[in-house]
């Protein structure tokens, strides 16, 4: 389990470079912050990393998506740039609130 955590934070600080290069808003992250002495303990923060490093993710893959469909705005495929638009819709692809520092 420790491996895993250490491989999760890894992951998220990667996930935070790529956000701040990008001039992205990046989620909190709070699991770093949380107590990890007991296996319950780092069971729950293994649970906190997970969810974080699932919405930057969702924040990465959205602002690719959005840059795709512009370049298939300017190549003309309307049709196609429609489509990639209407995911971005769905709730499912949508970045969580309660998790994120935006106002």
């Amino acid at each position: 389990m420790r491996q895993e955590w250490a491989w999760l934070f890894r992951e998220q600080e990667m996930f935070y470079d790529e956000l701040v290069g990008y001039n992205l808003p990046v989620p909190w992250r709070l699991a770093s912050q949380m107590p990890r002495d007991t296996i319950e303990e780092l069971r729950k923060v293994l649970n906190r990393i997970r969810e974080e490093n699932n919405r930057m993710k969702i924040r990465l893959n959205r602002y690719r998506t959005q840059v795709e469909i512009r370049e298939l705005v300017e190549g003309g495929w309307y049709e196609h740039a429609q489509f990639m638009q209407s995911l971005l819709a769905d709730p499912i692809y949508q970045s969580d609130v309660e998790m994120s520092d935006e106002e």
